[in-house]
Order: C-alpha cells, then structure tokens, then sequence
C-alpha cells in the first residue's frame, strides 16, 4: 500500500533581524511576467463598471447631502429615519458634500471606490503571500479575487462594501507584518493593538457585521498569543487594549445612533430581513434562505475546493505557521452563512459578502497547493494527471462562469448612471416642476409619494415626500409587517400618501387585497379598500429625468 505523509506548508515569516529581502525567494526578486498580466488583468477588470452607481449608493447620497447641513440621518428633511446601515460611511460622504461642489460627490466616491478595492486586492495578495507560502499560489489567488464578478460590481458602484471588505482584511495583514507582538519585554507594544481595536471599531461603523467580525478578531488574537506563549490569561490580558479601543467606538456608534434617531438598530436592516423572508422557507421556527447558498454554488470549482481545505484545515493535514489565521477564515465564513442562511436572510445582504470571499479563495487555493503538492508523482504519474485534469477543467469552469455573471452584470443598468447622479442636483428643480405637471399641479404641498425605489429622493426637491413601501427608510412601514407580509394599505393610511407611484411590492400582504390589482383599472376607474380610493392618472406625457410612467400612477383619495 502506498504510505503518504502530512504535507506542511511553511509560510515565511519576518522573525528576528531578517529582512524581507532575506526570506523572499529568489522568484521575488525579478517578477514574472505573469505577475504583470495577473496585475493588468485585475486592474483592468473593474473598469467594465466604470459608469455604474447603484441606487442605494444614491440614498447614501441623499442621507450625506442632509447630514453635510446638520440634519444627520434625515431621508427627507425634518423627519428623522433609521434607514442608514452604515452611519461612517454617511459622515463621511458628508465631509465631501463639505469640502466639494455638490455635483462632484458622486464622482469623488466612484473614484473612492475604485481606490479602496485596489487597495482590499493589493492587502488580500500580501496577506495570500504569508498565508500560503508561495507568490505564484498567491498572485492565482488574488486573480480569482480581483475578478470575482460580484465582488467587484459591488464594490466599485458608489457603496460601502469595498471599504468594509479592506478594513477586515487589513486586521489581517497588520498582525501578520506585526509578527513580533509578544507580551514580554520591548516586543510587545500596546500601541498595535490599540491601532487593531481602533480598525475594528471604524469597521463597525461602516457595516453593522463589524461587530460579529470584532469578536471574532478578539479571539483570533487571544489564539494567536496564546500560541506565541503558552498562557491564555496572559494572552487575553494583552489583547483587552484591543477590545476597549474597539468597544468605545462601537459604543460611540450607538449612543450616536441611538440619539439621533432614537432607535438601536437600523430599520433599513430590518427590511432587509423582512423583504428577504419573501424568498425563504419557513420549517416551524426556522427560515431557510438558500439565496447565498445558491451564489456559492454557482462558483462551484471554488466553493468544492474551499470544502476540502475545511476538512484538510480540520484535520490538521495542512499545516501552516498560521493556524490561528486560518481557523479565523474559517469562523468568519461558518458564522455568516448560518446568520446569511438562518437568521439575516440572504435575498438582500448576499451583496455585501464581499469580505467572505477572500478567506474562501484563499483556502481553495490552500487546499488545491496541498493536493498537488502530496499527490504528485503517486502511482507513477497516473495519479497526478488526474489531479492535474480536475483542476484543468476546473479552471475553466470557472473562467466560463466568471464571464457569464461578468457580462450579465454588465448589462445592469445605465452605462451613464455616474454622470447622471452628477446631473442631479443641478436639475433637480426642473425634475420637481416636471412632476408636478404631470401629477396636475396639486395644490397641497409637500406631495407625498410612496416609491420601492426611493433614490428617487435624490433627483426631487423638498415639494415631495417620499415613502418607502419596504420600510428601507421609513420605520414606520414595519408597524404594519404582519409575519412575512406587509399591509401597504395600511402604511399608505398612517401615512397619508398622497399617489402610489409603484405597484409591483415586494412582500405585498397577499388577503384580502393587493396594490399590485391596481393595473387592472382602466382610464375613469377606481376602487375602494380600508377606506381610500384608488384612480388612475391619465397623464400620456413622459417625464424626462426618471422612469417611473413605465407603471401606472395612482391617486389616492381618504374618504372616512
């Protein structure tokens, strides 16, 4: 019988008075030519989405725009509204309405999020360097990031997932460069991990997964130090520096959120979960949402491979100077596919996995270096060509499913989103006046509009209102969440919405009635629930700045 033997990868590590010219390996010293193509392919990449900006990024916009004049976390101005998940990422869009002319923001954060993933990528190939051992596993790893088709989508179009991904791999990087924290003598300096906990702290003020990435980061360092000398007590008193510089900017997140909106958590959160539950399965009290499940799955030579360096990692067949680390990737993944899976639901927040996707490629990448490298030469070569020809056709599948998602996602929206969101506010009075027009010049202003897509606030002035049908940025839309489902009749009542610009909701309340029914009136109809009356309004004319006359719009009158 063939014996085999426990392959241990070594990375190396800057310890004592080497240098990194030292350790590096002579491949480093004169780059490969592929290491440029891997580095043109990756920069050139993301520019496929060069004139896209989201529509969530435009409410950050509107949230900035209003917290820039003091009226922080204001959708629509004097009225307060929890629709912001990541209260850092509004501050710091404001600083730029400060300091820039209003129509250069939204180019200023497409620039800044092409920056910050260049940057996420760059930190990702260091920390795959270490990590793995070997700069080419590494450069292949960081291609498989760079291109990730969802990844870079969704961290170039105006949101905040880019600079939350970097944030936590910068943690990271920082401990591995940093590799001299000891707890004894001059090694060990309190001042890093006060800079790890003020990172951690930052984090959970761009996303609120901050706060589950913070405990987990607490514990990988305790590991980390405990494995360096021996004594947990030790190990955990010298990280408490880490957990209070962390925990007062957490607890200054709060307190901040807390007065200025008077809730906790974010309501845009809690529509999430809510709007997400539309595509789950409920088995008695759990909800079973498949959605992000379903993401990986379509990455499957990746998401195979991840697989088996759970079970290598697991088994301690792969062996690495940084076993702490790897069981960190492994917890940040496990812990958010159950909250994405079981708790969160993933129908909305799978976009924002962004900072998952790099511990997944780098143990795939780990997993298919230890294969190749204990099988090769088994069995003669029968074996290794074998394994070879998996990965062959593995590759591809991959660069296949890479380009259908890349040219489905090319094909998302306006290729002129970016200049549009520019042209705003320059015409965001004639848009106004537009409307009003067609609408037939209501008397009673502000004109209150019940929209899905409320980025819609962004191109209209402060003659209108906007509602939000899902409660993103109106909590008061969750008073009337019954199980799964929400009564917009109900919302539109309490609210006292003046037209229903959209009729296609999601999580609509199913009985007795839908808004949805609406687009069965014709011209002079209507029809009456709960106390309103619906009635189409015949306008033929086009609006020029939004395509919201795609669906009927519909009067609402109150007659109890």
């Amino acid at each position: 019988m063939t014996q085999f033997k426990t392959v241990t990868i070594e990375s190396p590590r800057w310890v004592g008075s080497l240098s990194r010219d030292q350790i590096s390996d002579k491949h480093d010293k004169k780059p490969h030519w592929a290491a440029y193509a891997v580095m043109v392919m990756i920069a050139l990449y993301p520019l496929i989405y060069l004139g896209r900006f989201a529509g969530d990024a435009e409410i950050h916009l509107v949230y900035a725009e209003h917290a820039a004049m003091g009226h922080f976390f204001e959708f629509n101005l004097g009225e307060k509204s929890p629709g912001v998940t990541s209260s850092g990422y509004m501050l710091l869009l404001a600083l730029l309405y400060l300091v820039l002319p209003v129509s250069y923001v939204p180019l200023a954060v497409k620039i800044l999020c092409y920056v910050v993933w260049y940057v996420f990528i760059a930190i990702t190939y260091r920390v795959a360097r270490r990590v793995i051992g070997d700069h080419r596993w590494a450069l292949i790893a960081t291609l498989i990031c760079g291109v990730l088709p969802g990844s870079a989508y969704n961290s170039v179009i105006g949101m905040e997932n880019g600079i939350f991904g970097m944030m936590v791999i910068l943690i990271f990087h920082l401990v591995l460069r940093w590799n001299d924290m000891r707890p004894t003598g001059h090694d060990y300096s309190v001042q890093r991990f006060i800079i790890l906990g003020l990172i951690l702290g930052c984090a959970c003020w761009i996303r609120p997964e901050g706060f589950v990435i913070s405990v987990i980061a607490f514990l990988y360092i305790i590991a980390e130090q405990h494995k360096r000398i021996g004594s947990l007590k030790t190990a955990f008193i010298q990280a408490v520096p880490m957990a209070v510089a962390c925990g007062a900017f957490a607890i200054a997140l709060i307190i901040f959120h807390f007065y200025e909106t008077g809730h906790i958590l974010p309501a845009s959160g809690k529509a999430r979960m809510i709007s997400g539950s539309e595509h789950a399965i409920t088995v008695g009290p759990i909800s079973l949402d498949f959605v992000f499940s379903v993401r990986l799955a379509q990455y499957f030579p990746l998401t195979i491979m991840f697989l088996i360096g759970n079970v290598l990692i697991l088994r301690r067949q792969i062996i690495t100077s940084h076993t702490p680390m790897l069981f960190a990737f492994l917890s940040i993944f496990w812990v958010f596919f159950f909250l994405y899976s079981f708790v969160l639901g993933a129908a909305h927040f799978s976009r924002y996995v962004i900072f998952i996707m790099p511990y997944i490629v780098l143990i795939a990448v780990l997993a298919s270096k230890y294969l190749l490298e204990r099988f090769h030469g088994v069995d003669g070569t029968s074996v290794s060509r074998k394994l070879s020809v998996f990965f062959v056709l593995g590759g591809l599948a991959l660069v296949i499913v890479f380009g259908a998602e890349t040219f489905q996602r090319a094909r998302l929206g306006n290729r002129k989103e970016v200049l549009r969101a520019m042209n705003a506010p320059r015409i965001r009075q004639a848009c106004s006046d537009d409307l009003i027009r067609f609408l037939g010049d209501p008397e009673e202003k502000p004109i209150s509009l019940l929209f899905q897509e409320v980025q819609v606030r962004y191109w209209l002035d402060r003659r209108f209102i906007i509602r939000s049908s899902d409660g993103r940025v109106d909590p008061v839309t969750l008073n009337f969440v019954h199980g799964s489902e929400i009564d917009h009749v109900g919302y539109i009542k309490e609210r006292r919405i003046d037209y229903v610009m959209e009729t296609q909701f999601e999580n609509e309340k199913q009985e007795p009635w839908r808004i949805s029914s609406l687009k069965q009136l014709g011209p002079g109809e209507s029809v009456e629930q709960q106390g309103v009356r619906f009635s189409p309004v015949t306008n033929d004319d086009k609006l020029f700045f939004w395509d919201i006359t795609r669906q009927p719009v519909y009067h609402v009158e109150f007659y109890y």
